[in-house]
C-alpha cells in the first residue's frame, strides 16, 4: 500500500477481514480546500491563499472617479472607415504621447467583420500552439504570483503542460510576462502596426544605420493563467507600450508619471514592506478644485488613476513611464512590445534616473538605454531638419542636452565640483561607476564628446533663434493687422481696457 493510499484511510482493516469489516475511509469533504501559502509562511510571512494575491480584492474593487471616455481615448468599430497609422500617429501627436489610446475589437483574426487600414497581424494562438511554433526546449522565466519572484528553470514544454491543467490541478498560481520571440519562428506570424514602427526611436536609428543590432524588445509573449497578477511597475526605460490580447481577458490600474507619483513609486520600490503595501494607498488624491491649480503637470495626468479592462480583439497603446499593475481574470495570452519615443524623451530620462535610485538590476533595464540616448541627439545633428522640428521634439532635444552635460561633468568633474559636489562624491565611491557610464557612450560613433555637446548645443540654439524670427514675424505682421484695423475704427469709438473681474 502506498503512502497516499494510506493517507485515505481512517480504520484499517487487513485482508482477512475486510470481506467482513471493511477499512473505513476518511470522510472526503465536498468543499474545495483552501490551498495554503507555505512557501511565504516559510519566509515569515502571514498566511495567505496560493490562490489569490493579496492585493486583488483591492484591485477589483477600484473605481475609476471619471467617466472612462475622459480617461481614455476610446476607437470603437464605427471609426474603424478613417482607422489607419496616420490617424493614430496624430492621435498620439495629439496628446503628446500622455493619454492611453484603447483600439475595441481590432484584430481580425478574432474578429473578420471588422476591416481597418492598421498594418497589423495577430493571429489566434494557444499556449500549445506557441510552443509547437517555438520548441519545447524554449527557457522560459516564470513569476510564481503570489512571491512576485522569476523562476529560470522552465522551459516552453513545462510551461505548456503547467498552463493546459485545471484550474485546481495547479500547484501555485504562475505567470510568463517576459518570453521576447523576436528571434523565433513565431517572429514572422506576427506583424505589428507601422504607427508603432514609425515612431519607435530604436527603429529609427536602425532605419539610419546607426545601429546595426536592436534591442529584442518588441515582440513580447505573455502567458497567464488565472488569477494571475503582476503589482505595480514601470516598464523598463519609462517604454511605452502596445498591448493585445488573443485569447482571455486583461485589466490595468494605471497612475500617470505626475512627480508626484513618481516619488511615491521611488519610495514603495525602497519600503522593506513593499509586497505587502498596495501602492494606491501613497498615492494622494487630487480634489477637482486642484485640477485646475496644478502648475506644470500635463492635462493628461491629472487624474487619480483609472482602470481599464482589455478584451480579445482589443489594442492598447500605453504611453510612457505609467505606473501599473495588471490582473488576469481568466485564461490569457497576450501579445506586446516596448518602445521609446522622442516625445516622450524626458520621462524616459526620468524613470532611468528612477531605476538608479531603486537599484533595479540591468537584467530588467533596457538593453543599452544609455548608449541609445546620446545616439538619438547623434541622429538628429546628423540627419535632423531643423525646419520640420514639432516643440516636443526640441524640448526633448533639451531634455538630452542636459542628460548628456551632467554625463559629461560625471566623468570629468571640474576642481570646485570634486571638492564640492555631493554628487560626484557618491559617483566617485563607486569606482566602476565612471568605467561603465564610459563605456556606455558610443564615442566610435559622436566622437569627442565635449565637441559634441557643443555641436548639439549650438544647432538647438540656432533652431531656437530661427523660431524666434518666425514667431517674431507672425507677431508683427498681427500688429500690423490690428493697427490697420484700429486706425479704420472713428475716433469716437475707441477700444476701452477690459475691466478684470
Amino acid at each position: 500500500m502506498s503512502s497516499f493510499q494510506s493517507s485515505l484511510i481512517s480504520e484499517y482493516h487487513c485482508f482477512n477481514c475486510d470481506a467482513d469489516n471493511p477499512s473505513v475511509l476518511k470522510r472526503k469533504s465536498t468543499r474545495n480546500a483552501k490551498k495554503i501559502d507555505y512557501v511565504a509562511l516559510n519566509n515569515g510571512e502571514e498566511l495567505r491563499s496560493k490562490d489569490m494575491h493579496r492585493h486583488i480584492e483591492r484591485f477589483i474593487n477600484f473605481e475609476n472617479d471619471k467617466p472612462f471616455d475622459q480617461l481614455v481615448h476610446i476607437i470603437e468599430e464605427d471609426q474603424f472607415n478613417k482607422l489607419d497609422d496616420n490617424y493614430i500617429e496624430n492621435l498620439i501627436q495629439k496628446y503628446h504621447s500622455k493619454k492611453p489610446i484603447l483600439i475595441k475589437r481590432i484584430n481580425p483574426n478574432i474578429f473578420p467583420k471588422n476591416k481597418s487600414k492598421l498594418n497589423l497581424k495577430f493571429p489566434q494562438m494557444s499556449v500549445s500552439d506557441i510552443t509547437k511554433v517555438i520548441g519545447e526546449d524554449r527557457p522560459v522565466e516564470v513569476m510564481d504570483v503570489l512571491t512576485q519572484n522569476n523562476s529560470t528553470s522552465w522551459n516552453l514544454g513545462h510551461w505548456r503542460d503547467y498552463y493546459n491543467k485545471p484550474f485546481e490541478d495547479r500547484d501555485r498560481i504562475r505567470n510568463v510576462i517576459s518570453l521576447e520571440f523576436s528571434d523565433t519562428e513565431l517572429n514572422d506570424l506576427i506583424d505589428i502596426p507601422n504607427f508603432i514602427k514609425s515612431i519607435d526611436v530604436v527603429n529609427e536609428l536602425y532605419s539610419a544605420g546607426i545601429i546595426d543590432i536592436k534591442p529584442k524588445v518588441s515582440k513580447y509573449c505573455l502567458m497567464s493563467v488565472k488569477n494571475s497578477f503582476t503589482d505595480f511597475h514601470i516598464d523598463f526605460g519609462g517604454t511605452s507600450v502596445y498591448y493585445t490580447v488573443l485569447k482571455g481577458y486583461k485589466s490595468f490600474i494605471m497612475y500617470p508619471p505626475t512627480a508626484d507619483n513618481l516619488k511615491s513609486y521611488e519610495n514603495w520600490c525602497l519600503n522593506d514592506n513593499q509586497n505587502s503595501t498596495w501602492f494606491g494607498d501613497l498615492i494622494k488624491p487630487i480634489e477637482q478644485q486642484q485640477f485646475l491649480d496644478k502648475d506644470g503637470e500635463d492635462y493628461y495626468y491629472l487624474n487619480n488613476g483609472l482602470k481599464i479592462d482589455i478584451e480579445a480583439g482589443d489594442l492598447l497603446i500605453l504611453p510612457s513611464g505609467w505606473i501599473h499593475s495588471v490582473y488576469t481574470a481568466q485564461d490569457s495570452v497576450v501579445i506586446g512590445g516596448n518602445f521609446l519615443t522622442v516625445s516622450s524623451i524626458n520621462t524616459h530620462l526620468k524613470i532611468f534616473e528612477i531605476e538608479k535610485i531603486t537599484k533595479v538590476p540591468e537584467k530588467y533595464k533596457f538593453p543599452n538605454f544609455n548608449r541609445i540616448m546620446w545616439l538619438v541627439g547623434y541622429n538628429y545633428l546628423k540627419n535632423g531638419d531643423t525646419g520640420k522640428l514639432s516643440n516636443d521634439e526640441i524640448d526633448s532635444l533639451k531634455a538630452l542636452l542636459n542628460f548628456y552635460k551632467i554625463q559629461y561633468n560625471q566623468l570629468y568633474p571640474t576642481k570646485t565640483e570634486s571638492s564640492n559636489s555631493e554628487t560626484t562624491k557618491k559617483t566617485n565611491s563607486n569606482k566602476n561607476f565612471k568605467q561603465v557610464l564610459k563605456n556606455s557612450i558610443p564615442t566610435g560613433v559622436i566622437g569627442s564628446i565635449s565637441q559634441f555637446i557643443n555641436d548639439l548645443e549650438k544647432w538647438i540654439d540656432s533652431i531656437n533663434h530661427n523660431k524666434e524670427l518666425t514667431n517674431g514675424n507672425k507677431s508683427n505682421g498681427e500688429y500690423l493687422k490690428r493697427k490697420i484695423k484700429t486706425e479704420d475704427v472713428s475716433p469716437s469709438n475707441k477700444v476701452k481696457k477690459a475691466k478684470v473681474k
